[in-house]
């Protein structure tokens, strides 16, 4: 599902979050659909790969609007898209295309 770092492996995206800690970056190997938005604490300054992969939290109507955030960012967060393809999902700045 996600790897941190070179070389640590997470199958539970709730592990995978625990271990993105500051200066390390969360590159996802899969399509996520979490419950809740992922969150940046405040103080972290984290990057997240998505590498060709989506995060949707699959909320329509009144929830998109209320809760329809993917990402709580309360810290810094880079946004990169390493794909071959670079999915069209960030500008490779870290701005959302």
């Amino acid at each position: 599902m996600a790897c941190v770092g070179d070389d640590a492996f997470f199958d539970d995206l709730d592990d995978a979050l625990a271990a993105w800690t500051d200066g390390t970056t969360l590159t996802l190997l899969a399509d996520l659909a979490p419950d809740a938005p992922l969150t940046v604490a405040a103080g972290r300054d984290v990057t997240l790969d998505l590498n060709g992969c989506v995060i949707d939290r699959g909320l329509t109507g009144n929830a998109a609007v209320k809760d329809g955030n993917v990402i709580t960012v309360n810290g810094a967060l880079t946004l990169t898209d390493s794909s071959a393809t670079n999915s069209d999902k960030t500008d490779g700045t870290g701005t959302i295309a």
